[in-house]
């Protein structure tokens, strides 16, 4: 179909440039140019607007440019996008006024229509013909509602192609096209959301447009949409390209990573096993690709903050499993370069804290439980005589006399010895630390 569709317009060139350079004469009334798409788009007509831009001469094509752009403007001009009403009449002149706004819509798709093929056909030297023309619609993308999908899509189609071919301008054709592949992704069915996943795959360096310091309103919306639509939304975890664009958005901001992230944090106990091993797949690619603050951010505030609810949460707690399962993803990858490195520098500080904290109630342990954020757990035994502090659990309590010298850290080096070890080797079983750890660990302890 579509090579007869060539061969036949091939030979009927010069009648449809003449069609196509008499519909643009028409200003004030172009009912040609509608005709022109109309013939463009059906599958049985063999004219084909691009061979038309191909076979046009360079002056020629840049007068039918600026005829494109002239109409574009005298629509807008007797008919404001604001004035477009997707409501139905309910009077004679709500409906004079809304059959001239579907005569605008229709002229405006139209020429959206010539503007997205021209874009794939014309030269880098004609393509600021049409830029003031993308610019428009570009603009008043975020006024197109459901109502009027087909000049919504065609208006992305058009900008789409203008970052594909990475053409001059571009910066100006970024944020309301994000904006709102984001909004129709997030009210879309499943089955139609593999192509917006692509788009903003594709389109990804667009996002380094919006101003993350200073927190515009526009980026504002975009940080909702991205955690709303895109983070906590399971159906972005089934494909590697979706997983990939859920790790690149770990390079946007660093500020915006720790959102992520508490965000994540929130929404893992409700998440199964598979989506787990995703979302830890997700945080591993984000690292390896971090660099500078936000490879110290993705460590310190993501990553250990994972070791350390591993560590010390309780085991009744829903977050328990769903954490040692991310965090055993990333030993698993431990013969990978420079991930053994990794998790023992990070390792390394949240357990010398437990060594060096006093043990009973105000160790470091029973300090992270009844930190904010954490759930309220019941404290061991408290001090029953102001001379004595009562150390280990609940049924084998066992007492040292308190030093005031000293204050509460008053537990001996066997003591201290005997809690580092059950630590180590919790840690050991639990995580499968690497081996350079313990032999540290074991190393320090001839310090003690």
């Amino acid at each position: 179909m579509a090579a007869s569709k060539r061969k036949a317009t091939a030979a009927a060139t010069p009648p449809a440039r003449d069609a196509f350079l008499q519909s643009l004469e028409e200003e004030e009334s172009p009912s040609r140019l509608l005709e022109i798409v109309e013939r463009h788009k059906s599958r049985t007509d063999p004219f084909c607007l691009k061979e038309v831009l191909e076979e046009l001469p360079l002056r020629a094509l840049k007068d039918a440019l600026e005829s494109i752009g002239k109409i574009l403007t005298e629509s807008l001009l007797r008919c404001p996008a604001e004035q477009w009403n997707p409501d139905p009449p309910q009077h004679d002149d709500m409906e004079t006024e809304a059959t001239g706004s579907e005569s605008t819509v229709a002229v405006v798709t139209a020429v959206a229509t010539v503007l997205s093929v021209a874009v794939k056909t014309v030269s880098a030297e004609v393509i600021e013909d049409i830029l003031e023309s993308a610019i428009i619609l570009h603009a008043l993308l975020p006024l197109f509602t459901d109502s009027h999908p087909n000049l919504r899509n065609t208006v992305i189609n058009l900008c789409e192609s203008w970052w594909e071919r990475d053409l001059p301008g571009k910066e100006e054709l970024g944020k309301n096209m994000i904006l709102t592949i984001l909004r129709c992704n997030l009210i879309q069915q499943s089955k139609a959301l593999g192509a917006g996943i692509k788009r903003l795959w594709s389109l990804r360096e667009s996002f380094r447009l919006f101003d993350f310091l200073g927190n515009p309103p526009e980026t504002e919306e975009l940080k909702e949409l991205l955690l709303q639509g895109c983070i906590v939304t399971n159906i972005y975890l089934k494909t590697e390209e979706s997983r990939r664009f859920l790790s690149f958005l770990f390079g946007l901001n660093v500020d915006f990573i720790k959102t992520i992230h508490a965000v994540l944090k929130k929404h893992l106990p409700s998440l199964t096993k598979v989506q787990v091993g995703y979302y830890a797949d997700i945080y591993f690619q984000a690292w390896k690709k971090a660099t500078g603050p936000y490879l110290k951010v993705m460590e310190e505030h993501c990553i250990q903050n994972l070791m350390e609810h591993g560590v010390y949460l309780p085991y009744s707690s829903p977050l328990n499993s769903k954490v040692r399962q991310m965090l055993s993803y990333f030993h698993a990858q431990k013969v990978r370069q420079g991930v053994d490195e990794m998790l023992h520098r990070l390792y390394e500080p949240i357990l010398w804290r437990a060594l060096k904290a006093s043990i009973g109630p105000h160790s470091f342990c029973q300090q992270y439980r009844q930190s904010p954020g954490h759930e309220r757990v019941r404290a061991p035994k408290t001090i029953r005589n102001p001379n004595f502090l009562y150390v280990g659990n609940n049924n084998f309590p066992r007492k040292t006399r308190y030093n005031p010298i000293a204050g509460n850290s008053c537990a001996s080096p066997t003591q201290l010895l005997v809690r580092f070890l059950s630590l180590l080797f919790r840690a050991v079983i639990r995580f499968a630390i690497p081996t350079c750890i313990v032999y540290r660990c074991t190393y320090a302890l001839h310090f003690l």
